[in-house]
């Protein structure tokens, strides 16, 4: 291989090797999308519908978002299987009141039709949340209980 030949090779890998981790970094982040845009989605997609609700004023849910939302294998599952919504309640409490929501965080699902799958209240440790996910993606919630699923 000529030498020029190789330093062009050389170079096109360090700018393609810079740019890597950035991308493996925003994979493994949610999408997300405000609710308008995620039932759209959703719809086209016919993906299910992840409804975060959450407030800048809850510390359960900086928790949630640290340890469960960010851990990777939850985040690429997400984005993989739904369209993922972060929904201020403060900014959104018309749409917090339409689905309940009494505490944060609050996990709320639905389908890609908008009709109201449920959900889970509270914190959710990232092995249990991922556990959902799949219970949800695999449409198990239609013949089983959550419990009767970690049971498999």
């Amino acid at each position: 291989m000529k030498r020029s030949t190789l330093l062009i090779t050389i170079g096109v890998l360090l700018v393609v090797a810079a740019f890597m981790p950035a991308a493996v970094k925003a994979a493994d982040r949610v999408n997300w999308y405000d609710y308008r845009e995620a039932r759209t989605l959703g719809k086209e997609q016919e993906k299910k519908v992840f409804l975060y609700f959450r407030s800048d004023t809850c510390p359960y849910c900086f928790k949630m978002e640290k340890e469960t939302l960010n851990a990777p294998e939850v985040a690429r599952f997400l984005n993989r299987h739904f369209i993922s919504a972060r929904i201020d309640t403060n900014q959104n409490p018309q749409l917090s009141a339409e689905f309940r929501v009494l505490g944060l965080p609050t996990s709320y699902f639905i389908d890609h039709a908008g009709g109201r799958i449920g959900g889970l209240p509270g914190f959710q440790p990232s092995d249990r949340f991922l556990a959902f996910l799949r219970f949800l993606h695999s449409d198990s919630y239609r013949q089983m209980s959550f419990t009767d699923f970690l049971k498999k």
